[in-house]
């Protein structure tokens, strides 16, 4: 990977034989200790019952151009990597729509409030630019085989045949 791509996305865990790839835009740093604590622990239990895992993390917060960055990493992706993993796992809205240029199978996402509800202004309203991004989130959330929603408000606003499918 070229070196300054390395700053805005890094494999934080490799292992030698995968079985998994989980695709995260949250991830505990120095600067930032807890931030998506739950999803490096979720990564350790899979690792403690026996699941070989990579995790790439994109520093999302940086800028949202990042996720538009990432489209080549992951079709170089599909190249590098066809075959070596049995899944794929994406957390959050704005990484799923650049991890889908993986093409590969099964890929699931799962999403964790703002992406898929929208971010509430200081007044409580959801501004335009916020709905049209969640939007967007949730149409594309038919591109992968499963979601998953930490709500069942966040459940029914997928699209009517992503909630019957799953």
């Amino acid at each position: 990977m070229i070196k300054p791509l390395r700053l805005l996305f890094k494999f934080v865990h490799r292992d030698p034989q995968p079985d998994l790839l989980i695709i995260t835009n949250m991830w505990p740093e120095q600067a930032r200790p807890v931030y998506g604590i739950f999803v490096e622990r979720q990564v350790q239990a899979l690792r403690a019952a026996g699941l070989r895992c990579d995790v790439l993390y994109i520093r999302g917060y940086v800028s949202k151009v990042i996720y538009l960055l990432g489209v080549p990493l992951f079709l170089w992706l599909t190249i590098s990597a066809r075959g070596r993993y049995r899944l794929t796992h994406v957390h959050a809205g704005e990484t799923a729509l650049a991890a889908r240029f993986f093409f590969t199978r099964p890929m699931i996402t799962t999403y964790h409030g703002d992406d898929m509800l929208g971010y509430r202004g200081d007044d409580g309203s959801i501004p335009l630019r916020s709905r049209i991004r969640s939007f967007i989130v949730r149409c594309q959330a038919c591109l992968f085989t499963a979601t998953v929603t930490q709500s069942s408000e966040m459940h029914r606003r997928l699209p009517r045949r992503i909630q019957h499918r799953d």
